[in-house]
């Protein structure tokens, strides 16, 4: 039996030796753990290596959110407008709108016959309360809330052409609304108007397949997409640059 007990140990204290080539971690000595200063340095390097990253993390996690609901709530408009042109033509153009009206009664006209009936609306917010769906002194006419929460104000209007101009607000209600992150214009025609191959679609404010890039980032212009501009161009910088929010967008 004692022959027997020593030949089971040497077995085992060989295999012991044969699995410590596998050990990724070298034996220390005397020592089987962290000491209490090893673990709050590491701790320290941990939090400044987090506070330096972060930041860019939340700020990258933001854009690209309001990039997908930006391109949501654009998607749910131009789908409206396409199924109207199915029962009222091709020319938005010619669709009517009743003459001798004022803007807020072409906007209702507009909204209640050719956008309403092809949304999926959570909230209509007619007729106006003062900070019901928009703050007070945010100018709007039609407005109503999608069923992905933006809200949506329409400006419709005929002199020639017809003048049809859409904010998205597409974080919902906010007591302070910012161009660039929370608000976007789009328009019929884009920046052609009714004089461009496109005046038949819903496009971002400003925007033309043509125009360069600093068309929408030029300082001097009012509403450029700059930090000193009114920022009415932010969506077109988006979709000029492939539906993204690049470094220099006035974030």
């Amino acid at each position: 039996a004692f022959s027997r007990n020593n030949k089971t140990l040497s077995r085992i204290s060989k295999f012991t030796s044969f699995t410590k080539k596998f050990n990724p971690l070298p034996e220390v000595e005397g020592k089987c753990g962290f000491t209490l200063a090893e673990v709050l340095i590491t701790i320290g390097v941990i939090g400044v290596v987090a506070s330096l990253t972060l930041p860019s993390v939340i700020t990258n996690y933001q854009k690209k959110r309001t990039v997908n609901k930006l391109k949501s709530t654009y998607s749910i408009l131009c789908n409206a407008i396409q199924m109207a042109k199915v029962d009222y033509g091709d020319d938005v153009n010619q669709w009517e709108l009743p003459d001798g009206i004022d803007e807020k009664a072409s906007s209702d006209y507009f909204s209640e016959k050719y956008l309403i009936p092809y949304l999926k609306i959570a909230k209509d917010c007619s007729p106006y309360v003062a900070n019901e769906c928009l703050p007070t002194g945010v100018q709007y006419n039609r407005t109503f809330i999608l069923s992905n929460g933006s809200i949506i104000s329409v400006h419709a209007s005929r002199e020639y052409d017809l003048r049809l101009q859409i904010s998205m607000y597409i974080n919902g209600y906010k007591k302070k609304m910012s161009n660039a992150r929370d608000a976007f214009l789009i328009e019929l025609g884009g920046g052609s108007g009714s004089l461009g191959l496109d005046k038949n679609d819903l496009l971002p404010y400003g925007y033309s397949v043509r125009a360069p890039r600093t068309e929408y980032t030029t300082s001097s212009d009012r509403t450029s997409c700059t930090v000193t501009g009114r920022k009415s161009k932010c969506f077109a910088l988006i979709m000029y640059d492939g539906w993204k929010i690049s470094d220099d967008y006035p974030w």
